[in-house]
Parts: C-alpha cells; structure tokens; sequence
C-alpha cells in the first residue's frame, strides 16, 4: 500500500496536488475517485489527559466514511468516533467538491430550556440586533447554501423568529452517521452551549440564550448557521459574530456598503410577498409625547436613512438608460472615467442587480459582484503583473504558478492598452469558488477571473484569449454608465467592443491566430 510505504506526509503532498488540479480530471475519472479509498481519515484517541496528537491514527477511506470537521467542538465530542479530513483548507474543500459531508451536517441536536425568563432585556437586545444586522451577512451566501425557507426568513415577525432567555440551558446532541464505531459515537453527549435554536411544530424559530454565564457571540452565530444553513464553514460562524458585535457604523467604515445591502434585501423581501418582514416607513422626527405616556420608541432611526434611499432609487426608472443618439457621449464618459487612476476610495455605481433598469437579464452569474466579497478578498503583494494587481481569497493559497498569473496579467495589460484604460484600474482575482465567473467591476474598477482564464483557456491559443476578454472588458467597462444587464448596458457594451476592433486586430497574438501579415 502506498500509505504504508510513502508515511502519511509524502501521501498529504500528494493529495495536495491532486486537490490543486482535480477539476482538469474526465468527469468519469472523479467519479471513480469518490468511491474509491483514497480519502486520509483521521481518528482521535484518547490519553490520560484526554486528547493527545501522538494519539491519532490514519487510514484511507472513501468520500461516504470521512466527515470535514466544521464543528470543531463536535470533532473534540466525536473525534474518537468518525473518520476526520485533514484540517488544511486546500484539503478540505477538494473533500467537500469531491462529496464528503460536513461533521455539521451529522449533528441532531436536542434542546431544553428550563426557567423561562419573561421579557428579559438581553433577549430583546440581542433581536433587535439580530434583525438589524442578518441581511447585512446573509447577502454574501448563494441560494443553495440555505434550508429551505430560511434564505428570507422574516426576522421581524414573531411568528417566525424570537429571542427567549433561560436560567437554565441542556444542549445535547447525538452523531448520526453509518460509519459511526463504538457506543460512544451513537449516545446523546451534553454540550456546554450558553445559545441554541428550536424549531416548534408550528414552524416557529426559537433562539434560547442563557442567563448566566451571559449567552457567548460565538455560540449565538453558530446556533444562527445550524438554523440558516444546510451546512457551514467556521468563516461563516466568526464572520456572523463579527457583524452581530459591531456597530452598523463601524461596519461601514470596515467597507459593507450597508445601504445598499439592506436596499437589495428590502426588495429582494418586496418580491417575495414579505410584507411582515419590511422596514418601516421613514419618519422626519418624532412627535413628542403625550404627558404621562412613553416616548415612541426610536428602534426604526437607524433604518430610515436606507428606507429613504430605497424610496428614491425606487422612484429612478432612468438610472443608467442610455439613449442612441447620445451613445458617443456615454463611451466618452466611460473613457474619461477609465483613463484615471484607480483607487480604493473610487465610489460609483457597479454591475449588481439594482431596483429599476430596463427589459433585464436574471441571473447573469458570469458577471456578479456578490459573488466575491469586499472583504473576502487579500492583496498578493509581490506577484502583480506590471500595474495590475492581484488578490486572492482570505486565509487561501494562490494556488497558481507564476507563469500562468504572469501570462494573464500581460493579457489584461495589453488589452488596457487597446481599450485606453488606466492599468490601475484592472485587478486579477483568484477565488477558488466559482470558475465560471469571469469578472465583474466595483466603483468603475474591473476584477477578472483568473480561475476562468484557466479553465477556459489554458489549452487554447493566446489570441483566441485575447478576443474572448476583449469582449469581457468592454463588457465590464460599460457598467461604468449602466448598472444593469438591460438593452442599455448591451447597447453601450457593442458600441465600446465595434470602436475597438482595429487595435485589437494589430495585437500579434490575434493576427497569428488569423495567420495576418505582419501590419
């Protein structure tokens, strides 16, 4: 067995360079790999002082017989019982892309709260901020990441979600799993849970908090994603407690565009026949109080800056309409915003789906800036391509040689050159999530796929690759005067490609391709 002869390091490498380039396999060739014992488990076991890394054995198994632990204090209750994924990020997805389950996924828990505590202040705090906040976290997350119903939960109504404190808290939770071994993996263990949800018959979603020790951040957002999602990565437990304990203005200056997220969310809710879950209406000053009564309470404040802005770009059909005859105007507007330099204080509009817009296309995944964070990304320093800089994904690996990133970058610089775009305006990204998308533009400044260019291009001819993100560019460049994938932005995005055509025929990679004289 090659475990046994190489040791369980040299077998890691070699994973690693499989998960690196498993997606140039024949579909029919990972197919096989699932089913096949390929896949290093690991097994905790036990010393005198509990768990000990000396401890742990290692066996392949197939992707059915190993669980990504997601959950690490699940793993520290059943680390003995189930074959565990090695904890390396690069590793673990290549897991999960390959079919293995969460360790999340296989946790059933049972919840019983004891001592109700009637209107406890911290349980209306902790709503108010939950409600204010959620849409704020949940925008970043594709559809299919979410239970059924859960995607626009209506947070605000109590028939669907409250907040309820308790003296008294019993979490315990079982694994279910078929390659579960020994009783231990199968009895129901007590946790140390300070917040955990319920879900009651009726369809309610109850978060129980504890009194004291005071309910803990991480353990409210965990609770928060085992209710949200079909399964969840560690990110997404910190990234939701991040945001539930910062202020809305903090988190604004940290770069979410709050108004914006909330207006998508407001609409997104619209559409949906939400009405429970709508923002309040938007109130110039409150009227003072009768003598002897309350004050109105001022919750709504913070929301009536976005409630205006909704309102208003709602009652803008004509943002980003872009008439025939004024075509040469618009591409000189594009020009003269592309031909300066980029930075990243630039506030414009961007290619995201906003209220309005003409006859519009859905779901244009190829070209969606909620795809890719703000801050889901880091700067490679070092490995830029000239003026063109390049990120990848938080806490991630590159991932690509050099030559590879290199050859891209030089693609992309070309083409500014062809299209008279400032060089600092054009960014190479390298997500790891979703090949095919191949860009986008944020504040009039474009991102485009590395891992597209990879995938689509990395066995065809270079002129063939200029062309097809010649098209892309001019694409992205015409979001700078029209936010939306309507028959302005298409209109625009001809009109930028046609003006181009000649430099873009002088490049020498596209006249090999076409087998041109030399100009």
């Amino acid at each position: 067995m090659f475990l046994e002869l190489a040791g369980e390091e040299r077998y890691l490498a070699e994973l690693r360079l499989i998960a690196v380039g498993h997606k140039s396999l024949p579909a029919k060739t990972q197919k096989e790999m699932r089913h096949a014992q390929i896949f290093l488990g690991y097994r905790r076991g036990k010393s005198t002082h509990g768990y000990s890394h000396e401890a742990d054995v290692f066996e392949l198994r197939n992707a059915e017989e190993v669980l990504v632990a997601d959950d690490m204090e699940s793993r520290r209750t059943f680390g003995d019982c189930i074959d565990i994924a090695p904890q390396e990020e690069l590793l673990e997805k290549f897991y999960s892309e390959m079919g293995v389950k969460s360790l999340s996924s296989c946790i059933e828990y049972t919840v019983d709260p004891d001592g109700e505590l009637l209107n406890a202040p911290e349980a209306e705090t902790l709503r108010s901020s939950i409600i204010e906040k959620i849409p704020i976290f949940l925008h970043e997350f594709d559809e299919q990441r979410f239970k059924i119903g859960m995607r626009l939960l209506r947070w605000r109504d109590e028939k669907q979600f409250f907040v309820r404190a308790c003296r008294k808290l019993d979490v315990t939770k079982r694994l279910k799993s078929s390659h579960v071994t020994g009783t231990r993996g199968r009895e129901e263990h007590p946790t140390e849970l300070s917040a955990e949800t319920q879900q009651l018959e009726d369809g309610v979603n109850v978060l129980w908090i504890k009194e004291q020790p005071k309910a803990d951040s991480y353990d409210i957002a965990a609770a928060l994603c085992r209710l949200l999602f079909l399964t969840y990565k560690k990110n997404d437990v910190l990234s939701l407690m991040t945001i539930l304990d910062t202020d809305i203005k903090v988190l604004e200056r940290r770069g979410y565009d709050v108004d914006r997220i909330l207006l998508e969310y407001h609409k997104k809710a619209e559409q949906e026949g939400d009405v429970a879950n709508k923002m309040p209406p938007p109130q110039s000053q409150s009227p003072a109080a009768p003598p002897g009564e309350e004050p109105p309470s001022s919750k709504p404040v913070i929301l009536s800056k976005f409630t205006k802005l909704f309102h208003r770009l709602h009652k803008d059909p004509k943002l980003g309409e872009i008439k025939p005859s004024e075509i040469e105007n618009s591409i000189e507007k594009v020009k003269d915003v592309m031909k300066e330099e980029g930075g990243k204080d630039d506030k414009h509009i961007s290619n995201r789906e906003q209220v309005g817009g003409g006859k519009k296309q859905k779901n244009v995944g190829y070209c969606d800036e909620k795809k890719v964070s703000e801050t889901d990304l880091e700067e490679c320093e070092g490995q830029h391509v000239g003026q063109v800089k390049v990120w990848k994904r938080k806490g991630t690996a590159l991932g690509v040689n050099s030559r590879e990133r290199e050859a891209f970058g030089k693609i992309i610089s070309d083409l500014a050159k062809v299209f008279e775009v400032n060089q600092t305006r054009c960014h190479i990204f390298f997500h790891g999530e979703d090949p095919n998308l191949m860009g986008f533009n944020r504040n009039d400044q474009i991102f485009f796929g590395l891992e597209h260019h990879i995938e689509k291009h990395k066995d065809a001819p270079v002129g063939k690759a200029y062309i097809d993100w010649y098209y892309i560019m001019a694409h992205e460049m015409a979001h700078v005067q029209t936010p939306y994938h309507d028959e302005h932005h298409e209109l625009l995005f001809q009109a930028l490609a046609t003006k181009h055509l000649t430099e873009l025929h002088n490049l020498p990679a596209v006249r090999e391709m076409f087998k041109c004289a030399s100009p």
